[in-house]
């Protein structure tokens, strides 16, 4: 069974970013101007990302997208999951997976928002590490 997940760039920050490149450009008359156009572009591309988690039998699949292409795809199998970390930020649920090469994975605000108990479930059944940090819970537990 596969269960996808998806969620967007915030774009507070981004916009925010967007907006002192553009005062930085109208007040800088120097030879490195081209620096604010080439951090405006990064900014504005920034805003279209969105990201991808997908759980399909003994694989997770990490992807980054933007404008509907994918520019990064990560996919590590059971066996290549050296741990997972649970941890409750203010009540939201956050997942760190550290694959045994590589770069560790961030999941926060996935929708549906039970990604993080599917991701708890998912190491339970394949005998992954689980580290629970400032109170996470999984719900599915409490419910029992």
């Amino acid at each position: 069974m596969e269960k996808v997940y998806k969620t967007k760039e915030g774009k507070m920050i981004w916009v925010i970013l967007i907006f002192l490149t553009i005062i930085n450009l109208f007040m800088l008359n120097e030879r490195i101007m081209f620096l604010p156009y080439i951090a405006l572009v990064i900014f504005v591309c920034a805003l279209f990302l969105s990201y991808e988690f997908k759980i399909k039998g003994t694989t997770l699949t990490y992807r980054v997208i933007l404008f509907g292409l994918v520019i990064v795809k990560k996919e590590a199998a059971a066996n290549e999951v050296k741990e997972i970390y649970f941890i409750n930020l203010r009540g939201i649920p956050n997942v760190l997976i550290k694959p045994t090469k590589g770069m560790r994975w961030k999941l926060a605000r996935f929708k549906p928002d039970t990604y993080a108990d599917d991701v708890y479930q998912f190491a339970e059944q394949h005998g992954i590490k689980k580290i629970e940090l400032n109170g996470y819970q999984p719900t599915f537990k409490n419910e029992q």
